[in-house]
């Protein structure tokens, strides 16, 4: 299989103000526009949700009647479950498929081969580089676009013409994806850094086993885990501005049907759970704030993750390797605006294209010689 290899890019500089540090000077803007991202594959549980944008450095998959509001961004194969949603763009760099009875709301562009099942909906175009194939009474509403053979059911219908794909938009589309996903995760790399400089603060045993209530500052644990059923109350006391900081050097757990809880709340909290291993949120919990992890991030079934803010997005930021996401699970909540901010490709014109593929430089030249190779 081959994958995405994106380029690192130079830390980014973080402008640090007096008391407590807002989400968008820690993690940055292209950081805050996703809501999950992944360095390495992301998959999601039957019936998941997630509010806002998922980007995942090599394969992601969505399981059955799950929904993800945002764009659908993937480094390699991507797969959206039977009777999935998708209320963005759908975008892979390698072979995409869209399962029976699932639904994009935008465009669907795959950098190899394209394949949508039965009854199935892209309310957008439908591009490939290579073959493309519209299943039974599905429906395309755009153009039905592709590099190599075309198969369309004779009960499919094609709002739009058949044409070909125009291979500078698709060049386009991967480089725009490798240049965010280098800057995002530089953003990350770099708010790990940050977090992590603001010390040890206060020293958190290994394990939570009653409830317990935290005033904003910073926390620390070499590992730290909460019992089932046990409530963590982070008590804003009516301030705006407070910030909660848990620097865990390995491994956070959480138990089952444990929370996370907000309470006296200011304007402005924020809460940011940076680990040096994986965090591990337990099944039926209730989680709060943006998790930095260093290895993979588990989601247990039917949980529920948000952030704060106006955003209300998940925030679950793998920096090496990949994020799962438990059937019945929900992330962020239907506040969530990061999708607005996704990537889109339209089809430049050639004198535009060549301005842009001049800005993107290697990362763009890179992206287009492994789509070649793959044709």
């Amino acid at each position: 299989m081959k994958t995405m290899h994106l380029p690192m890019a130079l830390l980014v500089a973080l402008v640090f103000t007096s008391g407590q540090a807002s989400a968008a000077s820690l993690l940055g803007s292209d950081l805050l526009s996703f809501s999950v991202l992944s360095t390495t594959y992301m998959s999601g549980g039957d019936a998941a949700k997630v509010y806002g944008n998922v980007l995942a450095g090599t394969y992601a998959s969505t399981g059955a009647n799950s929904s993800i509001f945002g764009n659908f961004q993937t480094g390699d194969v991507g797969t959206v479950g039977a009777n999935g949603t998708i209320q963005g763009n759908f975008q892979t760099i390698n072979a995409g498929t869209i399962g029976d009875g699932a639904t994009v709301t935008g465009n669907f562009q795959a950098g190899a081969v394209g394949t949508t099942g039965a009854n199935s909906t892209v309310k957008g175009n439908f591009e490939t580089r290579l073959a493309g194939t519209i299943g039974a009474v599905a429906r395309v509403d755009g153009n039905f676009n592709v590099g190599g053979v075309r198969a369309q059911s004779a009960s499919a219908s094609v709002g739009g013409t058949n044409g070909a794909t125009n291979l500078a938009g698709m060049d386009a589309m991967a480089g725009a994806m490798q240049s965010s996903f280098s800057t995002a995760k530089a953003q990350l790399d770099a708010g790990k850094v940050a977090l992590s400089a603001m010390g040890t603060g206060t020293g958190l045993a290994a394990t939570m086993t009653t409830n317990s209530t935290f005033a904003a500052g910073v926390y620390s644990a070499a590992s730290w885990s909460t019992t089932a059923g046990t409530t963590l109350f982070l008590d804003g006391q009516n301030k705006a501005d407070q910030t909660w900081v848990f620097n865990i050097a390995d491994i956070l757990a959480t138990g089952a049907n444990s929370k996370v809880q907000l309470i006296n709340a200011g304007a402005n909290a924020q809460v940011f759970w940076n680990t040096g291993g994986y965090a591990s949120l337990g099944a039926d919990s209730t989680f709060l704030g943006t998790v930095l992890a260093t290895t993979y991030i588990s989601v247990g079934a039917n949980a529920v993750v948000s952030n704060l803010g106006a955003s209300a997005c998940g925030g679950l930021f793998s920096a090496a390797s990949y994020v799962s996401i438990g059937a019945g699970a929900q992330v962020g909540s239907s506040g969530c605006s990061a999708f607005t901010s996704g990537i889109t490709a339209a089809v430049p014109e050639p004198e535009t294209y060549a301005l842009f593929l001049a800005g993107l430089g290697l990362v763009a030249t890179c992206a287009r010689r492994r789509l070649k190779k793959i044709a």
